[in-house]
């Protein structure tokens, strides 16, 4: 696997990706393995081959949704439903957003931000880049920019 270390926009380990065998952790997913994508336009799962892994250590934030939470760095971009574009995760952190795009069954759906940690650690994090049309993955249930 090809790792590079830099200082990326992240999402923390232990975070779960969508794969066509199920949901791995996102330290374990390697160049050329497939994940699933969200593609907004056709309301379905697609597939995305992982054409770099990127770690760094970073300070992180959490965004807790129902059923679970998300570890990542504030500045990695999230979809907004609100804004119908990637924003920055610092900008459900502060408040000022409170939608996120997830996903429900096997479409696309809508989630609440019910509570959000400012700092939960300096942690290890992970930015795949992807051969794919949407540059997007789905971090636990969540959209996030790739």
């Amino acid at each position: 696997m090809r790792i590079t270390y830099g200082t990326a926009t992240c999402i923390a380990a232990g975070t779960r990706v969508h794969t066509a065998g199920g949901l791995v952790p996102i330290e374990t997913v390697e160049v050329l393995d497939e994940i699933l994508t969200l593609d907004l336009a056709l309301a379905a799962l697609v597939p995305a081959r992982i054409v770099a892994v990127r770690r760094a250590v970073r300070e992180c934030v959490c965004l807790h949704v129902p059923g679970g939470a998300l570890r990542l760095t504030s500045d990695h971009p999230v979809w907004s439903p609100e804004t119908s574009r990637y924003e920055a995760a610092g900008k459900w952190v502060t408040g000022h957003l409170q939608l996120l795009t997830c996903l429900t069954g096997e479409r696309p759906g809508l989630t609440v931000v019910t509570a959000r940690e400012y700092f939960v650690g300096v942690l290890t994090v992970y930015d795949l880049v992807l051969a794919a049309p949407q540059h997007s993955f789905l971090a636990g249930q969540v959209l996030v920019h790739s």
